[in-house]
Parts: C-alpha cells; sequence; structure tokens
C-alpha cells in the first residue's frame, strides 16, 4: 500500500515538474517573440525615418507575423499595406533568382528574361514604381548575380570548345548554347552578333577544316549550309562562317585550275553556284568562277587562232560541262573544216586515208565541202549550215590515174564534180558527177586531148575516141547524160551584117545575090557590097554561101567604083 502510494507521488512531482518546465519555456518564448516584435517594429521605423522602405518591408514583414503579443498592430498592418509594391517586387525577384539557380541553362536564359519582361513592366507603371524596382533589384544584385552566371555559363562553353578544337571531334552544342543566351543580355542584336563573332569565329574555322579533311567540295558546303541555318533560325547573321566557306572554296577551286583539272574545276563551280545562300551577288567565290571561266574561254580562242584545233574543241567540250559552247565549237569546227580539206572527210568516213583531195564552201547546199578518193571510191562530203554532216559516194573505176578533181558550174549550171584521170588513148579521161541527186551520179566519161563548154548542157570535145575521133564534135546532155551530138563545123554560122567581124574567119550566112556572071557575084547589105567568088554556076536569087572574107576589092555600079567585101565561096546553095 505505501509502494503504489509512493509511485503515485512519484509521478504527480513529475508531471508538475513537467508542467513548469513547459511554462517557464513559454514564457521564455513568448518574452523573446515579444521582444522581436518590438525589435521589428523598433528597427522598422528607424529604417522609414532613413527612407530604407527595403529593410523597412522586411522588418514590418517579420513584425506583422508575429502574433504573440498586441503592439501597435494598426501601425504594422497599415505600414505592410502600404509597402505591398516591395513586397510584390520582392516576391518576384526571389522566383527569378529561384529559376536561375536550377542548373539548367535553358532556366538560366528564361529567368533572364523573366527578370527583362518585369523590368520592362516596372518601367510602364511610372516612375516611382520604376525607381523602386531598380532599388529593390539593385539590393539583391539580381543583375551582377546573371552577369556572374552568364560569364561562368560562357567560361565553361569556351573549355568545351576548346576541348573539341584539340581533339578534332565537333559537336553543334556550343554553338547552340551562345545562341540560346537571350539577346537582352548583350545589350542589342548587333552586340551579340559581334560577341558571337569573338566568341565562336575559331571554332567554326576549325570546324570546317575538320570537316574538309575527308569530304568532297559539295559536302563540305551542304555542312558550312547547314551550320548557317542553325545560326540564322536565331537571327544571327554568321558572317565569319561565310567567309571561311567562300576562302575555303577558293582554295579548293585554285587548287583544280593549279593541277589542270579543268572538269572538276567546273562541276564543282556548278555546284558552289547552286547554293543560293553562297552565290549571292557579288560573292567573291562567284566572282572568281566567272573570271577562271572568262579566262578559260580566251584560252580556247587562242588555240583556235594557233590552229590548234583539236585542242581548242577538246577544251570547248569541257567548258561546255559549265556553260553551253555548242556555238564555239561549230565555230572552231567551221575553221578547221576551212583550213584542213581532210578533216571534214575524217568526220564523215573515220579510219580512211584520202588521196586527190579538194575542197570549198557555200556550193552544193553546204556551207563546207570536201572532196577525195579513198579505197576506189570518190566521197564528197558536206557540213551544212547547221553544223551537221552528210557524205556522198561512189565506186571509181580500178586504177583510174587521177590527175585534178574539181567543182564546175558549166556543164549543168549547177555543181558538178568533175575528174581529169590519165588515158592511154589521149591526152586526158575527163569523167563528171552530178551532187544534187540523192547519189553521184556520172553525166560525163569520155577521152579526149581536151573539151570546152560552149553552154550549159553542150561542149565541144577534141579528137575523142569514137565517133568524132580527129575532129571536134559536140556532145549534149540528155537525160541526164552527154552524148555525141555530131561533128562541130568548120565555120562560123552569122548574121550577114556581122561580117565584118569574121576577116579571115571561115562563116556562112544567108544572102540575096543581085548580080552573077556564073563565077562571081555580087550582094547588097544596105550601102555595103559583097564581091562572091571561087565557085560557078552562081546566080541571082536567094543562097546560103559557106566562105571567108579575104580582103577588100573595088567593083563597078554603073560608072561609079564602090569598095566591096571580097569572100572566097567554099561552097553555095541556091
Amino acid at each position: 500500500m505505501f509502494t503504489i502510494t509512493y509511485k503515485r507521488s512519484q509521478l504527480i512531482r513529475l508531471a508538475a515538474l513537467v508542467i513548469a518546465i513547459a511554462a517557464v519555456s513559454l514564457a521564455a518564448i513568448k518574452v523573446y517573440y515579444s521582444y522581436s516584435k518590438l525589435h521589428n517594429y523598433s528597427m522598422a521605423s528607424a529604417a522609414m525615418n532613413d527612407d530604407n522602405i527595403i529593410a523597412a518591408e522586411a522588418y514590418y514583414a517579420q513584425a506583422a507575423d508575429n502574433g504573440w503579443i498586441d503592439y501597435h498592430q494598426d501601425e504594422i498592418a497599415e505600414a505592410v499595406l502600404k509597402l505591398q509594391p516591395v513586397t510584390r517586387i520582392k516576391t518576384e525577384l526571389s522566383d527569378i533568382l529561384e529559376q536561375s539557380a536550377s542548373g539548367d541553362p535553358a532556366d538560366l536564359a528564361g529567368s533572364f528574361v523573366n527578370y527583362r519582361n518585369v523590368k520592362k513592366a516596372a518601367a510602364s507603371k511610372g516612375e516611382d514604381y520604376q525607381a523602386l524596382f531598380l532599388d529593390v533589384s539593385n539590393h539583391f544584385e539580381i543583375e551582377r548575380h546573371f552577369e556572374d552566371s552568364f560569364a561562368k555559363y560562357i567560361a565553361g562553353l569556351q573549355k568545351q570548345m576548346q576541348a573539341e578544337m584539340k581533339k578534332k571531334l565537333f559537336t553543334d552544342e556550343p554553338t547552340a548554347s551562345f545562341l540560346s543566351i537571350p539577346v537582352q543580355f548583350f545589350g542589342s542584336s548587333e552586340k551579340k552578333q559581334a560577341e558571337l563573332a569573338l566568341q565562336l569565329t575559331s571554332y567554326d574555322e576549325a570546324k570546317i577544316d575538320a570537316f574538309a579533311r575527308d569530304k568532297k567540295f559539295a559536302e563540305v558546303l551542304e555542312e558550312g549550309i547547314r551550320l548557317n541555318k542553325l545560326y540564322t533560325g536565331r537571327k544571327v547573321n554568321p558572317d565569319w562562317l561565310i567567309s571561311k566557306l567562300e576562302t575555303y572554296a577558293i582554295d579548293h577551286l585554285t587548287a583544280s585550275i593549279d593541277n589542270n583539272q579543268i572538269d572538276t574545276f567546273l562541276r564543282d563551280a556548278i555546284q558552289y553556284e547552286k547554293k543560293s545562300v553562297l552565290a549571292y551577288k557579288g560573292s567573291k567565290v562567284t566572282n572568281f568562277i566567272s573570271k577562271q571561266h572568262k579566262d578559260l574561254l580566251r584560252q580556247a580562242e587562242r588555240l583556235v587562232q594557233n590552229k590548234k584545233y583539236a585542242d581548242a574543241i577538246a577544251l570547248y567540250k569541257q567548258l561546255g560541262i559549265y556553260r553551253n559552247t555548242d556555238k564555239q565549237l561549230r565555230n572552231v569546227e567551221y575553221k578547221q573544216a576551212s583550213g584542213d580539206p581532210g578533216y571534214l572527210l575524217s568526220k564523215v568516213a573515220p579510219d580512211r586515208k584520202f588521196a586527190n583531195i579538194t575542197n570549198g564552201k557555200d556550193l552544193m547546199g553546204a556551207s563546207l565541202y570536201a572532196i577525195g578518193t579513198s579505197n576506189g571510191k570518190l566521197l564528197l562530203a558536206r557540213m551544212m549550215t547547221d553544223m551537221s554532216t552528210n557524205k556522198k559516194e561512189v565506186a571509181l573505176d580500178k586504177d583510174l590515174n587521177i590527175k585534178s578533181i574539181k567543182v564546175t558550174n558549166s556543164l549543168t549550171s549547177k555543181p558538178t564534180i568533175l575528174i581529169e584521170a590519165g588515158s592511154s588513148a589521149r591526152k586526158s579521161r575527163y569523167i563528171a558527177y552530178d551532187t544534187q541527186s540523192s547519189e553521184l551520179k556520172k553525166i560525163l566519161d569520155i577521152e579526149a586531148d581536151g573539151f570546152n563548154v560552149e553552154k550549159a548542157g553542150k561542149i565541144i570535145v577534141k579528137n575523142g575516141i569514137g565517133e568524132g575521133a580527129g575532129q571536134e564534135s559536140f556532145y549534149t546532155l540528155r537525160n541526164g547524160t552527154y552524148k555525141y551530138d555530131g561533128i562541130k563545123p568548120d565555120y562560123v554560122e552569122i548574121a550577114l551584117a556581122s561580117l565584118k567581124k569574121y576577116k579571115n574567119v571561115k562563116v556562112k550566112f544567108t544572102c540575096t545575090i543581085l548580080a552573077a556572071d556564073g563565077t562571081t557575084a555580087v550582094v547588097a547589105n544596105g550601102d555595103q557590097y559583097i564581091l562572091l567568088y571561087g565557085v560557078a554556076n552562081m546566080h541571082e536569087g536567094q543562097a546560103t554561101v559557106t566562105g571567108t572574107w579575104v580582103g577588100n576589092e573595088q567593083i563597078k555600079k554603073g560608072e561609079q567604083s564602090i569598095a566591096a567585101y571580097k569572100v572566097k565561096v567554099a561552097s553555095i546553095s541556091q
């Protein structure tokens, strides 16, 4: 019984002790917070008196939150209400600082943009509010915070770029990270552009150099354009990158020219000019390409001038990769064909050798033509006005010994190929081919001591073989072939009025005999008279006379003597 009573007594004392300690602690706490409230109120009042509203807001806020004692409650509440703008600004800035401290670059950039937006909004609320905002911002050193944060961020990017350049293994991360820094941090787009140029020029140049080591020209350009888009997508114009690509392109193209790799130069020039981002008006590279192209054209022109036609054609064909050179090629080919009779023949009949070559221009419907013999055939090659070529050929007699080949219009009034060849029986053999039909057609084949053309379609053959041998004979073009047409008379058939032009020339004329005595006769022609002699049985009337005017003689007309042409008659028909 005693034991139970003792234990209960102990518990009661312990409970009383706990209650006493709690009461003392509570009293101590109340004393502490009461003092704290008195202190905060005192400090707030002093700060207000000193116009230090930032400190005043903090102290008034702490005092307002302290409910242990009622002390100037209305005054504190009124002060807290009055200082709400400070509280609001502190809250906004605290949120911004918290966001920027996350360690995420995107949060740093975003918090800075938010800060600038809040700052701009404060400026729109009047000068007093703007001044208050600046005071609070300066108090918390917001600007310096962001300067230090971005400086640390940029230093990290610089370290990353140095590491990539050392290893020659590049990523887009540094570039993208620099671009993500808000333009507001730099102050303007121009200042951001300048800073990025300062930070990234060496990096981008090293990146292009590394990429170009084992990539083709077009691939390097594509990589440069891709990087350019990375910048322009963030409204930054990377002049340093374009400049690097231009330097690379000019060096690459120059190496092709120096190594005489014309095809490579021209194909790469085409690739470059397809990139509108790079081939802008006034581009150093496009100007370089244009100059080199003009130099190559002048080189081709010099080859033509020096009659190195094959080299000129080869170069023009190469240049045709870049710009159409059909006109220049036609010009070169025309000049080569004009200056080299064998060229046109070889063009239409390669792998053949030609002899007896002749050429000309503007005949047979062609701007140029060439004629030659090869493998027992006569070949006509033509270059038309559109620079197309064609040929006609015909088999020749075996063992034909050709002296000359020429083109003449006299035989048919149209171009005809005339061959003069050797003959065992006469001075020459003459063979002619019509060129107007679809094939070369023989129109003349004679052996004679020569021939003259009286007119197109009629010739005089001297001492031909067969009919007319030993004399001059007419050959006439009938049904596409020259054929014998009789012996050529040994006189000239004239009108009597033109006799005075033919002294000592055998002529034939028609006249009227006025008087005759058998062996002589007189003919009147206006006021001129002709004395015929040399044959018998001439009588008055119409007559056809063949004879020669040999001189003049006086004849009697009544008592008057008059001059007369004296014609020795070879034959007369009455």
